[in-house]
């Protein structure tokens, strides 16, 4: 084999491996799998929609949700605080996320069914300008079920925090059917897309085109639910939440999410956000992703240069 060629493959070695930052893995996960998925449905007067459309959320206590900005942008804000007075914003969450047409009367006593009390979208919010975040709060809180009812914790956002590795797999959470011919409106599906990421640079958000693919004909279905990352110990932790084409990153604007969300639970050791002893590893890893990022692109320069000579 020649020089080039063997150049060659080990550029095509290096791009696949460093360069690219997601890989598509759709499956149906068990119920149970995601206890802080929650979902949203708005009685809203939508062309095609029977004045009903939901959005994805995620639980972070028990009585606030995270979702998307843009779930509410075409409403006026009275309209929404005036939909929340008549409880016309349920949150599902638990086993209701596999059961949503069921009588009224089920849903008052049902404790996975809860109603807004308010939701505030980011004031900085314009469409594809990266601010693409609510936080609810809910009328009641929620009753804590290790298994199907329990909040996520957040990141910590560190000043500094450029390049983080403590996210290089992350799951898309979302609802969807489990084949093209199931015909069962009362059940809906749980999905995970497998996406390798380094969540880097300052940006708000970061660009997924799969995350079309994922939402593809129901668009809005999914709109505001979590990214998530599991760090070492296996505990989930929200790192993004679902726009478009992109993911919103959460630990970017963690201090418009502290400034609505009131009640800090610890109930059964759940704790709303991940401690502070992670500090520490995220500046570590943080200073050791830009060394890898310098020689990744040095390399890539170099075996550049040499297969056009």
């Amino acid at each position: 084999m020649r020089l080039k060629d063997l150049l060659y493959y080990i550029f095509i070695f290096v791009k696949l491996n460093f360069c690219y930052d997601y890989a598509l893995n759709v499956y149906k996960a068990q119920e149970g799998q995601y206890p802080f998925l929650a979902r949203l449905q708005m009685e809203l007067q939508w062309p095609d929609s029977e004045n009903k459309t939901y959005c994805g959320a995620s639980l972070i206590t028990l009585r606030n949700i995270l979702t998307a900005a843009s779930c509410f942008a075409h409403v006026d804000p009275r309209s929404i605080q005036q939909l929340c007075n008549n409880r016309k914003l349920v949150v599902y969450v638990g086993k209701k996320l596999f059961r949503f047409r069921m009588p009224d009367s089920d849903r008052s006593r049902s404790p996975s069914v809860g109603y807004l009390e308010y939701i505030i979208p980011h004031k900085k919010y314009q469409h594809d300008k990266g601010y693409d975040i609510a936080v609810g709060r809910l009328i009641d809180f929620f009753k804590y079920d290790h298994k199907l009812i329990r909040p996520i914790m957040l990141p910590r956002y560190v000043s500094g925090n450029i390049d983080s590795k403590l996210c290089q797999l992350g799951d898309v959470v979302g609802t969807g059917k489990a084949t093209a011919d199931h015909f069962d409106l009362m059940i809906s599906v749980v999905y995970m897309t497998g996406v390798k990421t380094t969540l880097h640079d300052n940006r708000l958000s970061i660009y997924l085109p799969e995350i079309g693919q994922f939402i593809k004909g129901k668009s809005r279905d999914n709109l505001g639910g979590p990214f998530v990352c599991y760090h070492k110990t296996s505990i989930p932790v929200q790192y993004g939440i679902i726009k478009s084409r992109e993911i919103v990153l959460v630990e970017r604007m963690m201090d418009f999410i502290e400034l609505w969300v009131r009640e800090y639970t610890t109930e059964n050791g759940v704790h709303w956000r991940t401690n502070r002893s992670e500090d520490a590893t995220i500046g570590k890893t943080s200073g050791l992703a830009k060394i890898e990022k310098a020689t990744v692109s040095i390399l890539l320069w170099l075996v550049a240069l040499l297969i056009v000579n």
